[in-house]
């Protein structure tokens, strides 16, 4: 049983007396994860009721043109079952050929528009999407993120968040190759948008040294560079 889950039983179990709002325990996970790192106070630690509530292996799927070997490498070509929970990450909402336990998105307006376009073949076979998350209020759960560093970084958070002990990115490399719906001679600005300095990527760094501590890796580009690739 890891920390959130620990605090959960608590709650469940009102052990708690005289605190009543579990979301002032959960700022104790600072103590273990430094939020504090990229700026959030104590009095933005507001998780949603959601947090530390699962466990094990995440998968999220992003929208680097890469995204389809990503997923093949992470054993995700097949829907099994028994497949790791997946979050998917912007247009790969509505793309994604499989179940989606998570979406998370950085632009809350587009969020709920990625949801509804949703293939209809991938609702019917697989089910609607079970959660939304986003930064702002516009999915079914809001985190306290500032939303830097791209979509896919607050994913990564939430991802922590909600207790998973171990991420697969794919389809984020952070380079300028484009995004899989794009035409090949498209290229995305990546590299300039999340740049480095002094050979540290913009705000990833950080999130590497002072927030993922080992739990988050990647199949592809720049983050997989940093972050190393998943064993």
């Amino acid at each position: 049983m890891n920390f959130l889950h620990w605090i959960m039983s608590l709650k469940i179990h009102g052990w708690f007396g005289q605190i009543n709002d579990y979301r002032l325990v959960l700022r104790s996970l600072s103590s273990m994860t430094d939020w504090s790192s990229f700026g959030l106070a104590e009095g933005m630690l507001n998780f949603p009721e959601l947090a530390g509530k699962y466990s094990g292996l995440l998968i999220i799927a992003a929208s680097g043109r890469c995204v389809w070997d990503d997923l093949e490498k992470a054993g995700m070509a097949r829907n099994h079952d028994d497949h790791p929970h997946v979050m998917c990450v912007n247009d790969m909402i509505m793309h994604y050929p499989g179940r989606v336990d998570h979406a998370y998105s950085n632009s809350h307006s587009n969020l709920v528009k990625w949801v509804a376009a949703r293939r209809d073949q991938y609702v019917t076979r697989f089910g609607n999407i079970k959660n939304t998350h986003s930064n702002k209020i516009g999915g079914k759960y809001t985190w306290p993120w500032p939303g830097h560093g791209t979509s896919s970084l607050n994913a990564c958070y939430t991802g922590i968040g909600l207790g998973y002990s171990e991420i697969w990115l794919c389809g984020a490399p952070l380079d300028n190759s484009g995004h899989f719906w794009e035409a090949p001679w498209e290229k995305t600005n990546f590299e300039h948008e999340v740049g480095e300095r002094d050979g540290r990527m913009k705000y990833w760094d950080n999130a590497k040294r002072r927030i993922f501590e080992g739990r988050v890796k990647s199949f592809s580009g720049r983050t997989m560079n940093l972050l190393g690739a998943p064993k």
